[in-house]
């Protein structure tokens, strides 16, 4: 009775607002919503407790600043920036191969027509230099050894 779609999209706002009214007093929802509301309960656990207290409670410790933490982001040294920049171009480079590989790949055996040069998929395009070819990075999504 959970995965009916009525209660999922553009309905889920009304829907939940009438499960708080059941909530609030079951008798001010029309008897079919009534039932429906009865049945998810039916499992043991008792009843639900309103959500309505506790949205304004996170509301009212936002605006106060008795919220939660932000994260505090400390600085890192220069070296690091940089290679979390390359670590980054890796990325974009491996996402260039797929998206434009087929691109630079021998496809005329005959010869007839220039390949054309693709910028993009050169390391240089991405900032690395001969420097970078030994350096580990993460390959992100790509399969392979790690």
């Amino acid at each position: 009775m959970t995965d009916s779609p009525f209660l999922y999209s553009g309905n889920s706002w009304y829907i939940e607002q009438l499960y708080e009214d059941y909530l609030q007093d079951p008798d001010s929802v029309a008897s079919n919503w009534r039932t429906y509301f009865d049945q998810l309960t039916q499992d043991g656990s008792g009843r639900e407790q309103s959500h309505t207290h506790i949205r304004q409670r996170l509301k009212e410790a936002a605006r106060s600043g008795h919220g939660p933490r932000p994260v505090v982001v400390q600085p890192v040294d220069g070296s690091s920036r940089n290679h979390d920049k390359k670590q980054v171009a890796v990325l974009q480079m491996i996402n260039a191969h797929r998206f434009l590989g087929h691109r630079n790949a021998s496809l005329d055996p005959l010869n007839q027509y220039e390949r054309p040069e693709i910028s993009e998929l050169s390391p240089e395009h991405h900032g690395f230099s001969e420097e970078d070819m030994e350096t580990v990075f993460n390959t992100g999504s790509l399969v392979g050894p790690e």
